[in-house]
């Protein structure tokens, strides 16, 4: 089985029959005991009919729970059966493919002994002209083939490079496009760059100006309440000078009233006096509040005028600052339009390099392989010329002979190579077969880990229990993850293997690794996981990091060394790695409990093939894949004869 083959045959490894940590189903028993209904006070016919309507919603409920988890049972029950079919029909595929690739052996040697069969069918002419023309005809075809392939080649690149052309073109058209605009708007780096600082200086002004607005707003505003306090104040003078007035005129009405000799005239002077006073006072402050309103209202329109001025000023910066930004985003995109068609332009320039490199090299070989051909059809010609010249020194009976034999033979090989060729395309249809069900037998283990995890879901599983019970396993939470229990909790501090329900399994921090898989390295020791869980029942090989090595009872065998059978065949392994790069004679020593023979080696596995082998620049006698060491003699080999000693030829 070649390396391929190994990869397709091993695909089905990585995948594990299914996580072992479902529990078994609950079973509940339906209480059986009656309930005593009593009369009188103690139960009323409305606490009864509470009491049944309440027991009746916990049967039901009760009822759905059950029917719920008997269902989710019943699917894990028709995933696992769905699973055991997938696996019996991938061994069913992999025996397909053993058979198959086995006899894709057979026709190859029998393809082998059909051509030394007519070489030495051939060989009756007296000369080799046969075989050289047999191979100088195939050579030719073969020529010929290889410049049908160049030459469809450089058609296809020729057509390939006109339109990379095409596209350089397009690109330079863009680019002179592009620089145009630019030109049009007058955009350089120069007028970018000026742009640029226009607009930096444009935002300057307006953050002045708009800070010149809000202080002058600040003191029109600060101006406005120092008038209006002030106007409050006039108005509350006023109105006192009013009640002065009031009280002035009353009291100078009350002494016209009397005479100086009145007993009352001196206290109602008294009062006219101070009543005048106060009036002449509260005229004067009504005055000075007067004065001060209408000065602080001067300044009041004095900071007004200023703050609209400065409003002006500000919203005619922040226009200039607009102007500013739209004229450098529209000079800007113009200079980004350029970059990117001149970006463009270089990548296909590139590009169109590339192809007229490859469409020169196709030419180049279209010119090899045309002086190919014609060397071939020279030596061809020669040959038949050489191959007539045998013929004619033949008599009649001979070349009967010769021909019948020659005849036969090529039927022979034609048939074989027919048969070869039937096999190959059964062993891929088999292959393919294989991989089908490889993958129908993952989607089962996937369908039954899902099934699985809702029947866990329903169990009454709770994370947060604080028994001891299940200290030193596995728990799973409420949230569907697979925790390590320790002291009743969640251990987030442990990382390990722990044994649960017959399986072994990864944790790190606490966490079931639910989605390790394949080979994982742990405490020096390679184990091959599926789901987290190692699978001790696996016994063959799994894929790492491009190698293959081999596997037993989940744990890679790093003692393997030698042969090791596999698959129906023998492959050679060191530290418990195929080394499918080992190509040529490798002898099996006892040292390592081997039989001291020297075995055929081709891509890491054994060829069970008859044979005369080529290795380390010598030539051997191969019989079922092993060097035949008691082969002594003579054996015709590539047209001649060689002396053979101990199963090597010289």
């Amino acid at each position: 089985m070649s390396k391929k083959n190994l990869r397709k045959k091993a695909g089905i490894l990585a995948v594990a029959l299914s996580l072992t940590m479902a529990a078994a189903p609950c079973v509940y028993a339906a209480d059986e005991s009656s309930t005593e209904t009593t009369t009188g006070t103690e139960v009323t016919e409305t606490e009864t009919e509470m009491q049944s309507e309440t027991e009746t919603e916990t049967e039901a409920e009760t009822t759905a729970e059950l029917t719920e988890l008997e269902a989710a049972a019943a699917a894990v029950n028709a995933a696992q059966d769905a699973v055991t079919a997938a696996a019996a029909a991938v061994t069913t595929a992999e025996s397909e493919v053993a058979v198959s690739s086995a006899a894709v052996t057979s026709a190859a040697a029998d393809v082998t002994a059909a051509e030394t069969a007519l070489e030495a069918a051939e060989s009756t002419l007296g000369s080799n002209a046969a075989t050289t023309l047999r191979e100088a005809e195939e050579a030719e075809a073969a020529a010929e083939a290889a410049l049908t392939t160049v030459t469809a080649n450089e058609t296809a690149l020729e057509s390939e490079l006109a339109d990379a052309q095409t596209a350089q073109s397009e690109a330079e058209a863009a680019v002179t496009a592009a620089e145009e605009a630019c030109e049009t708007a007058g955009v350089t780096d120069e007028t970018l760059a000026a742009a640029a600082e226009a607009v930096a200086t444009a935002q300057s002004e307006a953050d002045v100006a708009v800070a010149a607005s809000a202080a002058a707003a600040d003191l029109e505003s600060e101006a406005y309440a120092e008038y209006q306090d002030a106007y409050d104040a006039y108005t509350t003078a006023t109105a006192t000078y009013e009640s002065a007035k009031t009280l002035y005129e009353a009291a100078k009405d009350a002494l016209e009233a009397l005479t100086e000799e009145d007993e009352e005239y001196a206290k109602a002077k008294a009062a006219y006096d101070k009543a005048e006073a106060t009036l002449a006072e509260a005229k004067t402050i009504a005055t000075n509040a007067a004065t001060l309103a209408n000065d602080l209202k001067e300044d009041y329109e004095t900071a007004a005028a200023a703050a609209e001025k400065a409003g002006t000023a500000a919203v005619a910066a922040v226009d200039a600052l607009t102007a500013a930004q739209e004229t450098y985003s529209s000079m800007l995109a113009l200079s980004e339009a350029l970059a990117e068609a001149e970006e463009d332009l270089e990548k296909a320039t590139a590009e169109a390099e590339s192809a007229q490199e490859l469409y020169d090299a196709a030419v180049a070989a279209t010119a090899a392989a045309e002086t190919a051909y014609q060397e071939a059809q020279a030596a061809t010609k020669e040959a038949q010329s050489a191959y007539d010249a045998a013929i004619a020194a033949l008599t009649e009976e001979e070349y009967a002979a010769y021909a019948e034999a020659v005849s036969e033979a090529a039927a022979d090989l034609t048939a074989a190579q027919a048969a070869y060729a039937a096999a190959v395309e059964q062993y891929e249809s088999d292959a393919d077969a294989l991989s089908e069900a490889q993958a129908a037998y993952t989607n089962a283990v996937a369908a039954l880990t899902a099934a699985q995890a809702a029947y866990n879901a329903l169990l009454p599983v709770d994370s947060t229990d604080t028994s001891t019970d299940t200290d030193g396993t596995l728990v799973l939470g409420t949230d569907g993850i697979w925790y390590y229990y320790k002291n009743g909790a969640a251990d987030t501090s442990f990382s390990g293997i722990v044994e649960y329900n017959g399986g072994s399994f990864f944790v790190a921090n606490g966490v079931l690794c639910s989605e390790a898989n394949g080979l994982q390295l742990y405490d020096e020791t390679w184990y091959f996981l599926s789901n987290g869980q190692i699978q001790t029942q696996w016994t063959g090989a799994a894929e790492y990091d491009g190698e293959w090595f081999y596997i037993v009872n989940g744990v890679l065998d790093t003692t393997k060394n030698g042969l090791v059978d596999y698959d129906n065949a023998q492959f050679l392994a060191a530290e418990g790695r195929f080394l499918l790069d080992y190509n040529g004679l490798w002898l099996n020593s006892s040292t390592i409990g081997g039989n001291d023979q020297w075995y055929f080696i081709a891509a890491g596995k054994v060829q069970a093939v008859s044979q005369v082998v080529e290795y380390d620049g010598a030539f051997f006698v191969v019989e079922n894949g092993i060097l035949d060491t008691s082969y002594n003699g003579t054996i015709e080999y590539d047209g001649a004869t060689f002396t053979v000693v101990s199963g090597q030829l010289y």
